[in-house]
């Protein structure tokens, strides 16, 4: 609990400490995280969907940079995105193991870009593109460019005409 609070701690600096608040129901105890604030107690339920993303990924991203091989979908929801880098980048200085992960986010990107076989880009039809560098393009214009079939990138704003509303033409 120490570690999580301290993890939780840098994202939100104002937090005092994270309480267990436990119940007897017959012969179970029910368990929830208090989040304990300098004016306030916050169950963990009502924290941002941020935060709680946080403290989700904890495990996950401790037994990662002690050596297991570790799968996140969606790494980057409700995360912001400075957050999101630092944390790949801790991973990428300190980790042991090995974190494969989907995003929606583009920034990721930038920091991977580097090192190789760190990116793949998966297509709609579950095509798999292995990232290799190619002169000065980015992985991330790349992406925007075209690089991959099918991805959001194909995809043109007058799609959408006589869909969701608008002129057709």
């Amino acid at each position: 609990m120490d570690r999580l609070f301290r993890f939780v701690q840098i994202f939100k600096p104002d937090l005092i400490n994270i309480d267990i608040d436990k119940k007897i129901d017959g012969e179970n105890y029910i368990c929830n995280l208090v989040m304990v604030y300098p004016d306030y107690l916050l169950d963990s339920e009502f924290e941002s969907r941020g935060i709680r993303k946080i403290m989700q990924l904890f495990k996950y991203l401790e037994n990662a940079v002690n050596g297991a091989i570790v799968f996140i979908d969606e790494l980057d929801s409700n995360i912001n995105d400075i957050y999101l880098e630092k944390l790949i980048e801790y991973f990428m200085n300190y980790g042991k193991g090995q974190l494969c992960f989907t995003a929606h986010n583009l920034s990721p990107m930038n920091i991977l870009k580097d090192r190789k076989k760190s990116i793949c880009f998966i297509s709609s039809t579950n095509t798999v593109h292995l990232w290799t560098s190619d002169g000065n393009l980015s992985p991330e214009n790349a992406y925007r460019n075209g690089f991959i079939d099918d991805s959001p990138f194909n995809v043109e704003a007058s799609d959408f005409l006589g869909i969701i509303g608008g002129v057709d033409e």
